[in-house]
Formats: structure tokens, sequence, C-alpha cells
């Protein structure tokens, strides 16, 4: 009776991990047997046991069956001896020794990969241990019916050989294996991971601009191929990551910073993902655009946007749909002389906007300096020169102002003010800060007077006070 139900529970486990009716009733017949011919077969069965995948479901919309990596203790002391094999932070101490591979077949098929003998020249050195370490677990998982903790090996040795090797396409030779991997395994759920690393790639080459073409357009197709597949698996968000980096609008004014007066001139704008623009040219006084300069970023583009403009139009630019970036340039009318903000956003509703600000000046004139050392001190004397910005020719008779900012490390961040050494500075700001204690103290002796007068008024005031009117 004992070796029954014995026999049931490991046949019942064996049908939750498995789903195979028939399978289970040849195991219910061999553990029984063999539980009669020695019991300690039962110890083998369920070492069998532990070593099976567990179950799983092939729904690709399961968020739940996304990982198969880690299964038995062995995949997971393996895994962690793999990590820190193959870190590069592990070899930071040891001697400038570079470790490389120059054999391609650690970019091939796992199959492949696991029956190929290495030579290896340091048996005891950690990237070569992790090697036959990543052999002996591709061999350990190539029968498993789920293919979860295979591709997790596969995409490890793939960035591992991408890393070490000297092989001169191994770029090449990466985004091919991942191609290949993907197309073996485009049914299984983990599949996203793997998009999303050719996804990568693509986008890495678009970056470098190497090969040019359509690199960035293959990366988003990649991205939202792996979304539509699985949209609720791991793997998924990061193609949703990559594809929301690929397709945001992104665009930069560029302008002289100084521009002539009554004559057109020319503005360069560079972009992506953007077709349609609107320009707002905002006149400003000094004063604004003091202000404007002290502020920084997005706070920059809010003061711009609420100030009057002078001229507003809108400028369509070719969006070939490729998320390249690209360049245009086009004219603006004559100004006369003064200080101007461009500011340049998009007009759609979507969330996804972008807008870009920048300020330049209309002059005449054109500001030179001249250090007699060739290098800037304190102690030597600067020239300065104002002349024509179109002519050249000296202007007589210039007047300029000129200010200098200090900062004083031992007080705190000031400005010196006219004829005012740095010791006046710090009895100034010494004395400040007794007058500022000063008036702190005689604020709160009044205030504590004052509480005191309203007690005693309280205090002295009469509890009956509704027969005064009877009186």
């Amino acid at each position: 009776l004992i070796r029954c139900v014995v026999c049931l529970i490991f046949v019942c486990v064996y049908v939750w991990s498995n789903r195979c009716l028939l399978s289970s009733l040849l195991l219910l017949l061999c553990v029984y047997i063999g539980s009669i011919i020695s019991p300690s077969l039962l110890l083998v069965v369920f070492f069998l046991m532990i070593r099976r995948p567990p179950r799983s479901t092939l729904d690709r919309s399961s968020a739940a069956s996304d990982v198969y990596k880690r299964q038995t203790l062995y995949d997971i002391l393996a895994h962690r001896a793999l990590d820190n094999f193959l870190s590069e932070s592990t070899y930071l101490t040891d001697p400038a020794y570079k470790y490389s591979i120059s054999d391609t077949i650690v970019f091939a098929d796992n199959r492949k990969f696991a029956e190929h003998n290495f030579y290896f020249n340091d048996t005891l050195f950690g990237k070569e241990l992790g090697l036959s370490l990543l052999q002996d677990l591709t061999r350990f998982h190539l029968m498993d019916k789920y293919p979860g903790p295979l591709v997790d090996l596969d995409i490890k040795r793939f960035k591992f050989a991408k890393t070490n090797s000297n092989h001169i396409f191994k770029d090449s030779l990466y985004l091919q294996s991942l191609k290949t991997e993907l197309g073996k395994y485009n049914w299984f759920n983990y599949s996203p991971h793997i998009s999303a690393l050719i996804a990568e790639q693509y986008f890495n080459y678009g970056q470098k601009n190497i090969p040019p073409g359509e690199n960035f357009s293959l990366a988003y197709k990649y991205c939202t191929d792996a979304i539509n597949r699985f949209p609720n698996a791991i793997g998924t968000e990061n193609c949703k990551k990559l594809a929301s980096i690929i397709s945001k609008k992104s665009g930069a004014v560029k302008v002289e910073s100084v521009q002539i007066p009554d004559k057109p001139f020319r503005i360069y704008f560079e972009y992506r993902n953007v077709d349609t623009l609107e320009f707002r040219l905002i006149p400003v006084s000094m004063k604004q655009k003091r202000k404007f300069d002290n502020e920084d970023g997005e706070r920059q583009i809010k003061y711009a946007s609420e100030l009057p403009y002078s001229k507003k139009w809108k400028q369509y630019v070719p969006n070939t749909g490729d998320f390249n970036q690209y360049g245009v340039e086009f004219m603006i009318d004559p100004l006369s002389i003064g200080s101007y903000i461009l500011l340049a956003y998009d007009s759609s509703e979507s969330k996804n906007f972008v807008s870009s600000v920048t300020p330049f000046q209309v002059s005449n004139l054109c500001l030179v300096s001249n250090n007699e050392n060739g290098y800037y001190d304190n102690s030597d004397a600067e020239s300065f020169y104002v002349v024509d910005r179109t002519s050249g020719q000296p202007i007589p008779d210039a007047k300029i102002e000129t200010y200098e900012t200090n900062y004083h490390y031992a007080v705190s961040y000031t400005h010196l003010r006219a004829h005012e050494t740095v010791l006046d500075l710090v009895c100034r700001l010494l004395l400040e800060k007794k007058n500022k204690k000063h008036k702190k103290n005689k604020k709160k002796n009044t205030k504590q007077k004052k509480q005191k007068q309203t007690s005693k008024e309280v205090y002295y005031q009469p509890k009956n006070k509704t027969h005064s009117t009877d009186k």
C-alpha cells in the first residue's frame, strides 16, 4: 500500500509538470516495478523529476511563463559562477592580459557549440572556465522540452563572444546569431528579449551611421513585431522603451549670435520625426534678456512662450519616416537693431512634442578683445576694440561698460561692490549678519510682550458682562 501511494504521488507530480498522461502511466508501471526490485530506484526517479522543467504554458500573452532560466540548483550555482567568470569587473586587479577568442564557433548554433572542443591556454583562467561552464550548461539543457534555459544561455554566450572576440566582423556575427536564434524560437515568449537585443544593435548602428541606411527603421520594426506577438511578456518592456526612444521627436535651432541689421539671414534647423513647426520671433529688452539668461532648460521655454511676439509663422520640413536625423536651412526676413528670441515648437496635440528656444542679437557693432600675453590673467591688461561688423572699420569715441564677478570661497557666493576689497566684504557680511540677528531678537521680544499684555487683559476681564445692560 505504501509503494502504491508513493507511486501515485510521483505520477501526480509528473503529470503536473509535463501534462502527458501516457508517459505518466509508463512512469507509474516503471516506478512500481522498480520499487519492488530496489527501493533506491525511487531516488533516481525523484532526481529525474527535479531535473525536468516546470509546467509552463505556451500562451503568447502569459507573462508568468516568460522566464525558465534558473530551474535547478545546478542552474542557479552555475549561472552565479558564470556571472563572476564572464564579468569584466572581476579582472580589474589582474595584469594587463587581454583575453580574446579567435574561434567563430562561439557565435554558432547551441548544438555545434556544445560539441566543439576548445583549446585553452590556461585552464584556470576565469573566462576560459566560464566558457567551459557554458558548454556544460548547454549540454545539460539540449534535450529540454521548453527552450527557456537554452535561450538564456545562448544570449549570455553571444554577449560574451561579442565582448571578447578579436574577429574583425564580430558585430555582424553577433547580429546574425541573434537573428538565427529569433527565427528558431520565434514562437516562444522569451523571444522579445532577443528582438530587443537585435533592435539595440541596429540602434547603435544608427547612432554611428554605419552602415548608412534604415537602421532606426529596422530597430523600430523588430520592437513593434515583438510587442504585437507578446504584449504582456517581460522582455517586451525593453522593446517598448527602445521604440519610444526611436520615435521621440527632437529638434534644435542654430542661429549666429549676432546678425547684421536690415539684411535677411539663414537659420539651421536640425530635427528628427518632425514634419511641421511653428516659429515665434520675440523682441526682448535688456531686462527681459537678463531674466531669460538666468533661467535654464524648460523654464527658458516657458518664459519665452509668455512674452509677446512680433511675428509668427508655420514651417514645413520633409519627414521621410525613417527616424533618421536631418537638417534644413531657411531664410528669415530682415530685422532692425535689438535683441530677439526665436522660439520653435511643435503645434501637434500629441504628448511627444518638441520645442527649442534660441536667443540672438541684431547689431552693426563687433567687440574684439586682445590680451598682450596671449592668455587670461587677473594681473594682465586687456584691450577692447569696437569695429563695424560690415566694413571692419573702428568706431570712433565708442563707450563700453565692463563688470566683474568674483567668488569668495571663505564666506559665500556674492559680488564685490565698487571700490570694495575682500576684507571690506568680510566686514560687511559680518555686520549684515549681526544686524539680521539683532532684528530677529527684537521681533521676538516684541512678540513676547504682546502675548503677555493680551494674557493680562484676559485675566482682568469681568466674568459676567450680561448685567451691564440692566444697569
